[in-house]
């Protein structure tokens, strides 16, 4: 018989791997080992993707400790019971373990008694809440936490009602209209009939929610949604679009998935500014992706002329035209972020403008908090004046390189990568290397080993009495011999032999 509990087990040591799966098959029936990671990476992707019922978890791992993986799990709200295993025991360990949800702490070595005594805690557990929870629950299905759907149907169709243009802002930043959501769904409990149920989430994520239809009759799918598009198409704000999507489920469907179908589905075919019925596999229709991107290249052209001219009713006038032909394509949100993305990054390109590390986040917020064509047109003016303005010319470039250098020249013997440049300055690595290249004629890094080498050999020259590992210590380096390689491939000597011959020098 299947076991009806899955565990995974995340353990990086081999032996102890076994030995914990050899326990659990011989003395907990109720519970299936469906899953086993050798570090914490791994251990995080089997949660997210197989949502078993356990995980148990030693506390130091590669890639991801315990204390992480818990945390994942904690911040997201799974339902995963977990069990660390470890072989220290410590009070701050233990303690950041229950913050985090840890159901048992577990020290090793341990014994088959107590694997099975924690699981039979854990079994009691599952089962009271697998009877607390015997309504269903769409919250929980979109979770992964129960993949059954109620069996009084014979037929199901999940749907998702969005208000708005598609939101590319993540949840937690999101405003989300949840007065305005109430009033969309209103509607759709008066479309069923006697012999139909709907279950609608109680979360409110990014301005939409979705909903589950249990009904008999084949073709219902479609009049339903047909129908629930069109009475809430006429409750939102005037100019406001409202949309749904919707797939059938079968009776053993994974609504996880088709969920995120659907999102895949709003976020091709959402059309900025209309809203949009996709029932079954119908599809929004528009301009094709080449003649968009051939038209849109044209005006990216027109964009570069402007922007080097600071011709701001020329871009202004240019913006204009290319949001109306947009709107008259019918062009979908994704397609037009991604065409405004290529014209800003080759607008970049030609004018030698650095690139911010938010850039992209600051094109999706346009497309998000753009309530109309109107909106679209005034915040994309506003925000390509921003990211050109003079700040963002070759002079600006030219000065940021400066600092860049005296930044390097400043803290050589510190950690510096071209990440570490990019979170300090703001902008995109890539485009630091680029420009530090043209300024320098080397790369950040390049030049990093240049000022340590010209850092050693100074201290070379005047302490006779510093030991190489020190000195290459002093200038950032942490083996001494990659220092003492690239010190030779800088000066043609290893230390030892520049600080011989910088002594018989001074002699003479």
């Amino acid at each position: 018989m299947k076991a009806r509990y899955t565990v995974v087990i995340a353990e990086d040591e081999a032996l102890i791997l076994r030995n914990l799966v050899s326990m659990i098959e011989q003395e907990c029936d109720d519970f299936e080992v469906i899953a086993k990671a050798v570090n914490g990476g791994e251990a995080i992707e089997y949660v997210e993707n197989l949502r078993p019922h356990v995980l148990i978890t030693d506390i130091r791992m590669p890639k991801a400790d315990g204390i992480e993986i818990l945390k994942f799990i904690y911040e997201n709200r799974l339902q995963t019971i977990s069990v660390i295993v470890s072989s220290f025991d410590q009070f701050n360990y233990a303690r950041e373990a229950l913050h985090y949800g840890a159901r048992e702490y577990l020290l090793k070595p341990v014994t088959p008694v107590q694997l099975k005594s924690t699981l039979g805690e854990i079994k009691s557990l599952l089962e009271s809440r697998d009877a607390a929870a015997g309504a269903f629950s769409l919250d929980m299905a979109l979770a992964g936490t129960i993949r059954a759907l109620p069996p009084d149907f014979s037929r199901y169709l999940l749907f998702m009602v969005h208000y708005g243009n598609f939101n590319f802002l993540p949840a937690e930043t999101a405003e989300t209209p949840v007065p305005a959501m109430d009033a969309l769904m209103a509607p759709a409990g008066d479309l069923l009939r006697d012999d139909e149920k709907m279950w609608l989430s109680a979360q409110h994520k990014n301005r939409f929610r979705y909903g589950l239809l249990g009904y008999t009759e084949a073709g219902r799918a479609d009049e339903f949604i047909i129908k629930l598009h069109e009475s809430t198409a006429g409750r939102g704000n005037a100019g406001t679009p409202v949309s749904v999507l919707s797939e059938e489920v079968k009776p053993r469907g994974n609504v996880r998935l088709i969920a995120e179908n659907l999102l895949r589905k709003m976020r091709h075919n959402g059309v900025f500014g209309k809203g949009i019925c996709l029932a079954g596999e119908h599809a929004a229709s528009g301009a094709s992706m080449q003649e968009l991107f051939n038209e849109c290249a044209i005006y990216g052209e027109k964009l570069v002329r402007a922007l080097k001219l600071r011709n701001i009713p020329s871009l202004k006038l240019i913006l204009n035209d290319m949001v109306w032909y947009w709107k008259e394509k019918n062009c979908p949100s994704e397609i037009l972020t991604n065409i405004i993305k290529y014209q800003y990054l080759s607008a970049s390109k030609e004018l030698k403008a650095m690139l911010r590390l938010d850039w992209e986040d600051l094109f999706n917020r346009v497309f998000s908090v753009s309530a109309s064509w109107e909106d679209l047109h005034h915040e994309l003016l506003e925000l390509f004046l921003g990211l050109f303005s003079d700040q963002e010319t070759t002079q600006r470039a030219e000065d940021m390189m400066k600092m860049i250098d005296k930044y390097i020249r400043g803290y050589y013997a510190e950690h510096i990568t071209n990440q570490t440049l990019s979170k300090r300055f703001g902008f995109v690595p890539s485009y630091i290397s680029r420009l530090f290249r043209e300024y320098k004629g080397m790369s950040p890094g390049e030049y990093l080993t240049q000022v340590r080498i010209a850092k050693a050999i100074e201290l070379i020259s005047h302490s006779n009495d510093v030991n190489v590992y020190d000195i290459a210590r002093e200038v950032g380096f942490s083996d001494p011999s990659y220092f003492s390689r690239l010190f030779k491939q800088q000066t043609g000597m290893l230390p030892t032999e520049y600080r011989e011959f910088t002594k018989s020098s001074g002699a003479v």
